[in-house]
């Protein structure tokens, strides 16, 4: 991630933000207590997948951000 601003990087998670603070629950589950999200990459705004847990009703828990490749954004 050091090669984008943070300006970039801001732009490609807060929807992601957004959809982990709304409703976190509509993300796969990647094994029992873990959710992956995904970002969409747009122009120069990279991909990523976030990797969540949600703690109870207002806790999210982030464990994991890594840049995907554009053949990986798609949900």
């Amino acid at each position: 991630m050091e090669k984008y601003s943070p300006e970039r990087i801001d732009a490609a998670l807060m929807g992601v933000y957004w959809g982990l603070c709304t409703n976190p629950s509509v993300y796969p589950q990647t094994t029992w207590n873990v959710r992956q999200a995904k970002s969409r990459s747009i122009g120069t705004v990279p991909a990523f997948k976030v990797l969540f847990q949600v703690q109870d009703e207002n806790t999210v828990r982030l464990l994991w951000i890594e840049e995907i490749s554009a053949l990986e954004d798609t949900r």
